[in-house]
């Protein structure tokens, strides 16, 4: 057993495994779900806290390295904390133009 599996349980995802598929309401209330994403090519899912410089720092650097890439062939996704208006905030704020944003649907 992992020390990841340990502390939060057999669904987490360690190397080579696939998380569980969840889905999450965007920024403009479109729901978007795992499963059909990965369908599409390549996922990349990025949970962030917005108060997190470094968390910041992963978003500009998962946006700027999918930049190069078509984007029919992937989707990047960051799941972050804080009310729909806050992230929409924090995303202008930041030009995260390239990653859907996800919230966990509070208002």
């Amino acid at each position: 057993m992992s020390v990841t599996e340990r502390f939060y349980g057999a669904n987490t995802a360690g190397t080579g495994r696939a998380i569980q598929d969840f889905g999450l309401t965007d920024l403009k209330g479109n729901y978007q779900y795992t499963a059909k994403l990965r369908a599409k090519g390549l996922l990349v899912v990025v949970f962030y806290a917005t108060e997190s410089a470094p968390s910041v720092r992963a978003l500009e650097v998962v946006q700027s390295w999918a930049a190069d890439l078509p984007t029919q062939k992937w989707t990047a996704l960051g799941v972050g904390n804080g009310d729909r208006a806050e992230l929409v905030q924090f995303a202008e704020a930041h030009g995260l133009d390239g990653l859907v944003s996800l919230h966990p649907g509070r208002a």
